[in-house]
């Protein structure tokens, strides 16, 4: 409230938002040879996600699946260092904050004066889309004796539908 006034007044009173999500997945180890070993899985994720306000609405409905597997390779029985190999499909939701198509005043500023870019309004977008990656990891570990891991890894992930916030 500034002056009397509610200056989101034309949002109106009832704000709705909600997030359903089903899950299901699959996974198994093997040790193809005592040197080498694999992992490797499945999961499925339904996500529904509904957002609705006096002046805006919107729903959205996605499936993702996201293989995983992972390989370890080990030089010797008496050693532990290892090679490992990874692919995987990650994604990353929305939040309920992400999609509420009401804005957040910034507290720095007056609701009718300017604010700046680093203490912006903010606004969900209730279309927003989970963020989807594959990566691809590798990794090479060393172990002392003594105690201790020695590590070099290299890794590339490409993004889909990246979640972010824009000033």
């Amino acid at each position: 409230i500034q002056d009397g006034v509610n200056p989101l007044a034309q949002y109106g009173d009832s704000i709705q938002a909600r997030t359903r999500r089903l899950a299901a997945y699959v996974q198994d180890e093997w040790d193809v040879v005592p040197l080498w070993s694999l992992y490797g899985g499945l999961r499925w994720e339904g996500i529904r996600t509904l957002s609705e306000s006096a002046l805006d609405s919107g729903q959205n409905q996605s499936n993702v699946l996201s293989p995983l597997f992972h390989s370890v390779w080990r030089f010797t029985e008496e050693s532990k260092d290892q090679v490992r190999l990874g692919l995987t499909r990650s994604y990353r939701a929305p939040t309920l904050a992400n999609l509420v198509p009401i804005p957040t005043l910034s507290t720095n500023y007056p609701a009718s004066g300017t604010n700046s870019a680093t203490s912006p309004d903010k606004i969900g977008n209730p279309t927003l889309r989970p963020e989807l990656a594959w990566g691809l990891d590798l990794a090479v570990e060393h172990y002392f004796s003594a105690g201790g891991l020695l590590s070099a890894s290299v890794f590339r992930r490409n993004i889909d539908d990246l979640i972010r916030s824009v000033t």
